[in-house]
């Protein structure tokens, strides 16, 4: 809260008498109204001079020396991480993010200028985005998956793995299983949730743990078909509640793990001649 502005009563409503002037006790909580709004926004510009001094015993004219450090960069932290929020999150273009600069901030920014931004930012990043790929790798349990992409006018892919804390992603023109080995990084480590997608066969069946919302989307369209076949669905989606009911009552701490597994290990037995009856179907 920034700022409190009062409003007090000058008549009374009901004889029309005087009231109080400001600093008068309230006689009840008062009622309040907030206005946000965001303030003017203005570029900070630093200046670096160097000053030359002349040497009063050899007349020798002596610069001082901007640092490395400040010659190296015409923009700032915090206008390299914006350009590179607008670059990356809402995938805003080039052209746009100068314009977005110039009507927001004032600032005009030539494309080149802002190109110049995206790599500076994206070396910036390289060290920590190898640690947290390193630590996905290594992590006991991930998720990982592949979406559509585009890298300018080609079609790409989005390649992403994530663990309980870390998150990491790599673009490129493959969906298939060279682009998994490059996230992978070396052999499988852990256990890795994903989708059917061909590519992720690359990972051995005892690391895989299959999506659950696409095995319940399946057993939904199983169930729904017409035909003799569409007990296998139903059934299935029973066994698939009860999963689920069986963990909830885990998380609980209803029962224990060794109880969770026993009933898992049962369900997965049901479950796996459902899918052996159903082939014969």
């Amino acid at each position: 809260m920034q700022d409190v502005v009062h409003h007090y009563p000058k008549a009374c409503q009901g004889c029309g008498g005087s009231l109080p002037k400001e600093g008068g006790e309230d006689v009840m909580e008062p009622r309040w109204h907030q206005v946000v709004d965001i303030p003017p926004l203005l570029v900070e510009v630093m200046e670096h001079q160097s000053h030359a001094r002349c040497c009063p015993n050899c007349h020798v004219v002596t610069w001082g020396e901007i640092p490395g450090k400040i010659t190296r960069h015409r923009f700032g932290p915090r206008l390299a991480a914006l350009v590179g929020y607008l670059s990356g999150s809402p995938h805003v273009s080039k052209r746009g993010i100068g314009d977005f600069l110039e009507q927001v901030f004032g600032l005009p920014l030539a494309l080149g200028s802002v190109s110049n931004l995206e790599q500076e930012l994206s070396k910036a990043l390289a060290v920590p985005y190898a640690e947290a790929l390193e630590a996905v790798r290594r992590a006991a349990v991930k998720n990982v998956d592949e979406t559509g992409w585009k890298m300018g006018v080609r079609k790409a892919w989005a390649w992403g793995m994530a663990s309980f804390r870390h998150a990491a992603f790599q673009i490129g023109f493959n969906r298939g299983k060279p682009a998994l080995q490059a996230l992978l990084g070396g052999k499988p480590r852990g256990i890795y949730g994903s989708d059917r997608w061909w590519a992720y066969t690359l990972i051995p069946v005892s690391l895989r743990q299959l999506c659950w919302a696409h095995l319940k989307r399946d057993l939904r369209q199983i169930a729904e078909r017409e035909g003799e076949g569409a007990w296998v669905g139903r059934r299935g989606l029973r066994y698939y509640r009860q999963v689920f009911e069986l963990w909830h009552r885990y998380r609980e701490g209803r029962i224990d793990r060794a109880e969770l597994r026993r009933r898992m290990h049962s369900l997965e037995r049901k479950f796996g001649r459902l899918l052996r009856r159903g082939c014969c179907v």
